[in-house]
């Protein structure tokens, strides 16, 4: 064998471990992607359910319900709180019903403020969940009145222990490699929880 043919196969073997090299760093890379991919899809998924308002089922002639969204509740409170801070803005009246005209009157003040500030909820939404507002509210005014608040804070926690706990669980059983039946059959044992 001549130097030259040496030193040709040389080249090619080093012409092969660097595109070999190439080849691991580009599936590394379009692994992270794929995560990045799939946990973005999932955060897609997670943003559409969470701005679709789900339409309870209702026996009747009443409309159907509307659930609102979490955001939408928590711009609620949040504006309901930097309002109780005015002088000028009076609160929902507990002892009366939500459709009394002194509560429909708070809520409209409350939705008015949100679509100024440029929330992006339908009216059908924000009153959805000021209804929901209003109905906490009153409960915690009825809580406070029976002295019922501490047994409350209470049962709350318990009950966040227990959500968590099962969370965890759920998030645990994913990591192990059942077959479909056993998974569908554990989710809903922790989903009854």
């Amino acid at each position: 064998m001549s130097q030259e043919e040496i030193s040709l196969s040389d080249h090619y073997v080093l012409l092969l471990e660097n595109s070999s090299k190439e080849t691991k760093i580009v599936k590394e890379q379009q692994a992270d992607v794929l995560k990045k991919l799939e946990s973005l899809e999932r955060l897609v998924r997670i943003q559409e359910q969470s701005r679709q308002a789900p339409v309870k089922k209702s026996s009747g002639k009443r409309q159907p319900a509307i659930k609102a969204s979490k955001a939408c509740a928590a711009h609620i409170r949040a504006k309901y709180t930097a309002l109780k801070k005015r002088d000028d803005f009076v609160e929902f009246d507990v002892d009366e019903s939500f459709t009394s005209d002194h509560n429909a009157s708070v809520c409209r003040t409350v939705a008015d403020e949100l679509i100024s500030d440029g929330a992006d909820f339908c009216k059908a939404e924000l009153t959805a969940a000021m209804k929901t507002f209003f109905k906490t509210r009153k409960d915690a005014a009825r809580r406070a009145s029976k002295g019922k608040t501490e047994q409350h804070k209470i049962k709350c926690r318990q009950q966040g222990r227990l959500r968590e706990k099962v969370r965890m669980l759920q998030e645990g059983m994913e990591l192990l490699n059942y077959d479909d039946e056993g998974q569908t059959s554990i989710q809903e044992v922790l989903s009854s929880t």
